[in-house]
């Protein structure tokens, strides 16, 4: 009887411990760290998290970028064409636009312009129509950037 009652308390506390464990484990996969979405910025001021882009970011976006002492004024237009999208980045003062590739990643919105010399690649986030993110010229250049964009008209 001893050996029954001694494989009996053996097998509640068995199943009491991997219940714990599991419960544990459980909390501890629940409460991991998710990696929060990119901070928003305004005229340099935080306005909140990121949002997610659209699986198609089509329309016209005002852009600034820093640039040293200088501001450079740029639009953005980006358009779905054959299932594909693609962007248009003009300068206010350049009328030479550059075609950039368009990836969605989430919160980010990924331009490339892939060329051998200084590749061009610009991240994006948004909240509502206000922009903001960075973007990097080769390996020894990089700043930020603002904007908001357009309204659509139909």
């Amino acid at each position: 009887m001893r050996s029954y009652s001694a494989i009996l308390i053996y097998s509640v506390v068995a199943i009491v411990a991997a219940r714990t464990a599991s419960a544990q484990a459980g909390s501890a996969v629940a409460s991991a760290p998710t990696t929060p979405a990119p901070v928003m910025l305004k005229d340099g001021k935080p306005i909140g998290a990121a949002e997610p882009w659209t699986a198609k970011p089509v329309g016209a976006y005002d852009l600034v970028i820093p640039s040293g002492d200088a501001m450079m004024i740029a639009t953005l237009t980006i358009n779905e064409v054959g299932g594909k999208l693609s962007a248009t980045f003009v300068q206010l003062d350049d009328a030479e636009p550059m075609m950039m590739d368009v990836a969605v990643k989430g919160t980010d919105l990924v331009l490339t312009v892939n060329r051998p010399q200084n590749p061009i690649t610009v991240h994006l986030q948004h909240r509502g129509s206000q922009l903001s993110g960075n973007w990097t010229l080769g390996t020894e250049e990089s700043g930020t950037v603002e904007g908001k964009a357009k309204p659509q008209v139909r």
